[in-house]
């Protein structure tokens, strides 16, 4: 059985009439096995994160280099800053160590509570991330200037891979 499931069983038991071709009644015990997976805990915390990135974006949090609060962050202090908050993961605040924590896939795959980022050169070199939100948006700490908001993927600044944390399915 995949990691990650558990197996509940319920037993039925029903008796069958007897009928013309046979004489007595017949107990007849009938086993379900449900698979029942984590499903609802994982789109619960995937949930969570949106839910937080977006109120987030109504504190008027200002873009601050290297910061991880509600002072003032940027795009790998957003992501630990909700991360650690929910979760307690202790996520690192660089973007090429935390897009290691989870599951590489294109961006075309991503889903709510997944983190996008963006690389010049590939998977591992990350400079930019932000967290998607679904619907084709993203809340970014984005540059100086700039406030924790929801954005827009678009062509102009599109990212180039997403990555599935780890922390749901754990």
């Amino acid at each position: 059985m995949p990691t990650g499931h558990t197996t509940a069983t319920s037993t039925n038991t029903s008796t069958v009439k007897p009928t013309a071709s046979t004489t007595k009644a017949v107990p007849v015990t009938s086993t379900t096995s449900t698979t029942v997976a984590f499903a609802d805990e994982i789109s619960n915390k995937r949930q969570q994160v949106v839910d937080l990135a977006i109120s987030l974006t109504k504190k008027n949090i200002p873009y601050v280099y290297g910061g991880s609060t509600l002072s003032g962050m940027d795009c790998s202090g957003l992501v630990m800053y909700i991360m650690d908050n929910l979760f307690r993961a202790g996520y690192p605040h660089i973007t090429t160590m935390q897009e290691k924590l989870g599951n590489y896939q294109e961006v075309s795959q991503a889903t709510k509570g997944d983190l996008l980022f963006w690389s010049n050169s590939g998977k591992g070199n990350s400079y930019h991330v932000a967290i998607y939100i679904g619907n084709n948006q993203y809340v970014d700490a984005g540059n100086i200037g700039e406030v924790v908001a929801i954005k827009a993927i678009s062509s102009y600044f599109e990212p180039s891979y997403s990555v599935s944390p780890s922390i749901y399915s754990n």
